[in-house]
């Protein structure tokens, strides 16, 4: 079960942590970050299964992304990339310029006294493609690599369903 998600430079949010508990229901106006909460869980959720898809079972411990394409990515509408990015911003400050900012989605799960955390960063690469890769990875040694995702965050399923009008 999903306890925490934790998002950084993610849409309109800078850093945001949200506290789920069993059951969840999300209400508040317009422009709250109710979608964008469930956004950032299905965008964190392609993020794990494209790395497990492209790197599982490989021998290979770079810790370079794996590429995400904006037609992949079906719970977020986007005409380019950089919408993802709190105020599109894909690169750091001026005088900065080689600096990219960095998506970054923590989830933090757990039933009883098994907890877990998996963390997911995302890079900017073109208008058409991300990479994603393990949060921190250019930090962790070469067995967290071949270890990531936790196996509970690898069986969660997790499906977006855009609201219909109408319904």
């Amino acid at each position: 079960m999903i306890r925490r998600v934790t998002i950084r430079k993610f849409k309109r949010f800078r850093e945001q942590m949200f506290e789920l508990a069993e059951s969840v229901v999300l209400a508040g106006p317009n422009n709250a970050g109710k979608s964008t909460l469930l956004q950032a869980i299905a965008t964190w959720k392609l993020g794990i299964d494209r790395w497990l898809a492209q790197r599982e079972g490989g021998r290979a411990v770079k810790r370079s992304g794996v590429a995400i394409t904006r037609a992949d990515f079906t719970a977020v509408p986007l005409r380019e990339m950089n919408l993802l990015w709190e105020g599109r911003k894909v690169t750091g400050p001026r005088g900065m310029s080689g600096t990219r900012r960095l998506i970054e989605i923590v989830v933090e799960g757990g039933a009883g006294e098994e907890n877990w955390t998996c963390g997911i960063e995302f890079q900017y690469s073109n208008p058409e493609v991300v990479h994603a890769r393990p949060q921190m990875a250019k930090d962790l040694d070469p067995e967290a690599i071949r270890e990531f995702p936790p196996l509970e965050a690898r069986a969660l399923d997790i499906v977006h369903v855009p609201p219909l009008a109408g319904i």
